[in-house]
């Protein structure tokens, strides 16, 4: 059974990879900051007669806002 296959794990020696060419010490960019963006959860459902009105209502939305 797949639920009790043992998975395979390999170190960097045995994928051949040379351990000072990664982490923190060989990362070539610097992060300087963390935040949280902030999140709008504003929600509306499109609602239509039929799938196909409310497809064409929201894919008019979409253009309206300039997402598509």
């Amino acid at each position: 059974m797949a639920s009790r296959k043992q998975i395979p794990v390999w170190s960097l020696a045995d994928v051949g990879i040379d351990p000072d060419s990664v982490g923190e010490e060989a990362a070539t960019i610097e992060v300087t900051k963390f935040y949280k963006p902030v999140f709008d959860g504003n929600c509306e459902f499109i609602e239509g007669e039929s799938l196909e009105e409310a497809a064409g209502t929201l894919a008019l939305r979409l253009r309206e806002d300039k997402i598509i």
